[in-house]
């Protein structure tokens, strides 16, 4: 009872603060992330506004889930159907996603868009690695192999625990920096401890978003070693880390693949899951500043170029004002 009242009185909340605004500012559009609430759709009818709906992850994961965690997949599925069947125009981060949405929302093709993410290029640039280091307190005489997102299973972080130990009993002049938090950080670093790896290990916990080009700076290269079941999805921080010159070794699945599969974009793939696969493209890596550099060159270039936040914003107000 107590949480069916919270989630009344947010939604309540939500859509008081919404029509309050919307009555203040008269908007000319709704513009909303998807989320498993009616109050955009709502709103949206109420000022008579079109409405534009952005969709940067799979929303119908989940299909072997049990008991309640089944009920909300299927409730986020039926609101997911509800607004790409209402919505004016649909943006999904990526062609796997909008796929989805036609076959399993009943989306209307000439109204999505795929739009991918993007990095602020402005903010997310190459720095100098000495500087980086320490401004933030780390060693400057050893290699840090990066991760930078949210610490959620699907991340594969350990995967790269289990490369970690291969690396280290050869390599004990390579340290991890975990960059993030997440549900998973109190698992991932009790693995760690059990392991014996800790002294190997930075976790730094949540960092401000304004911080983040240092970590990355900091870093010799990064990885993203996600499982293979991640689904659809846009790897927002990938955009990032190559915005700031880092390369990146990534599990090749195809939501990945579909931005990153040139030969120009920073971005060395490996299989899933395979520890031994990834430990082996890290230890390359290490021993070859020169392509490291190269690699995190082209990324830059290929984000500037392609994925820059402010010219795929004006994409965005192109396409809604068609």
């Amino acid at each position: 009872i107590a949480l069916s009242l919270k989630v009344h009185f947010f939604v309540f909340m939500q859509f008081w603060s919404a029509w309050y605004q919307g009555m203040r500012d008269r908007p000319s559009l709704i513009y909303v992330r998807i989320m498993p609430s009616v109050v955009p759709l709502v709103i949206a009818k109420l000022f008579s506004r079109p409405l534009y709906l952005e969709v940067n992850d799979d929303p119908f994961l989940g299909g072997e889930s049990r008991g309640i965690q089944r009920v909300l997949d299927w409730s986020e599925a039926w609101m997911t159907r509800r607004y790409v069947q209402t919505a004016d125009r649909v943006f999904p981060a990526t062609y796997g996603i909008r796929q989805k949405l036609i076959a399993l929302a009943g989306g209307d093709p000439e109204r999505i868009t795929v739009i991918s993410s993007g990095a602020n290029i402005d903010l997310c640039r190459p720095r100098k690695k000495e500087d980086c280091r320490r401004s933030i307190s780390l060693d400057q005489d050893v290699h840090y192999v990066g991760f930078l997102g949210t610490l959620f299973r699907h991340q594969g972080i350990q995967v790269l625990i289990e490369s970690a130990r291969i690396i280290v009993s050869e390599r004990t002049d390579t340290k991890f920096l975990i960059v993030g938090d997440g549900p998973e950080r109190g698992v991932l670093e009790a693995h760690v401890q059990r392991l014996g790896l800790a002294e190997w290990f930075v976790f730094t916990g949540d960092v401000p978003y304004e911080q983040v080009p240092v970590y990355v700076g900091a870093m010799d290269f990064s990885v993203a070693p996600f499982l293979a079941d991640r689904g659809e999805t846009s790897p927002v921080k990938l955009f990032d880390t190559l915005a700031c010159g880092r390369p990146v070794i990534a599990s090749d699945i195809p939501s990945v693949r579909q931005v990153f599969g040139g030969t120009q974009c920073g971005v060395l793939f490996v299989p899933p899951e395979q520890p031994e696969a990834l430990s082996d493209a890290i230890r390359t890596w290490l021993k070859d500043d020169r392509t490291v550099t190269a690699l995190g060159t082209a990324g830059r270039q290929f984000i500037v170029a392609q994925h820059d936040r402010t010219r795929l914003a004006h994409k965005v107000i192109d396409t809604c004002q068609c």
